[in-house]
Parts: C-alpha cells; structure tokens; sequence
C-alpha cells in the first residue's frame, strides 16, 4: 500500500484535501499514513509532496518560457508570493533569478 500512497503523494494527492484526505482516501489513520511515508522515504508526507512540486517547477523554469505566475498555479501553490517565498527558502535564489542563470 505504501507505493500506491507514494504514487498518490508524487501525482498530487495530496492537494486541497490535505494529508488528512489522502489518509482518508486509503481507509486508514492520518497517524498510519505519516508513518508510512516517514518509514518509506524519511520524510514527511507534506515535505515529500513540496518537493516534489518544487522541482516540477525548477524545470518549468529552466527548461520553459512559461511566465512565473502560471508555473506557480500549475505546481499547485495557492499564491505567487507563497511560491516565491517557498522557492527562495529552498534554493536560495528567485525564480526569476534562476531562469536568468539558465539562459
């Protein structure tokens, strides 16, 4: 089972219902599912799935012409001051910064 919550976590389950949804989504405790993903991986369900989007949108980035805003929205982060503040906290640098640097 902790593929498929991995799979699920990887393809967005977690989402706006929140790691409380996607346990309840497998039947089982919000509890159970922290420690099966902390088990499989060595992290959290919700430090598992911001990675996870954060460098879906590092490629964006790099590798696309997409304006920052929609890659913020595409990557599901509810605002473009949360992604840039996420972003920055991870890799010390803005979006726009990076996509400089790339091109």
């Amino acid at each position: 089972m902790s593929i498929e919550i991995l799979d699920s976590i990887n393809t967005g389950g977690i989402g706006d219902k929140g790691v409380h949804g996607l346990a309840d989504s497998f039947h089982i405790s919000e509890r159970h599912l922290r420690r099966l993903v902390q088990d499989r991986t060595g992290t959290s369900p919700l430090r598992l799935s911001k990675a996870k989007r954060l460098n879906a949108a590092k490629l964006l980035i790099t590798q696309t012409k997409l304006p920052i805003i929609d890659i913020a929205f595409n990557t599901e982060f509810s605002s473009l001051r949360q992604f840039n503040d996420v972003f920055r906290d991870t890799f010390k640098t803005s979006p726009r910064e990076m996509r400089k640097a790339a091109h």
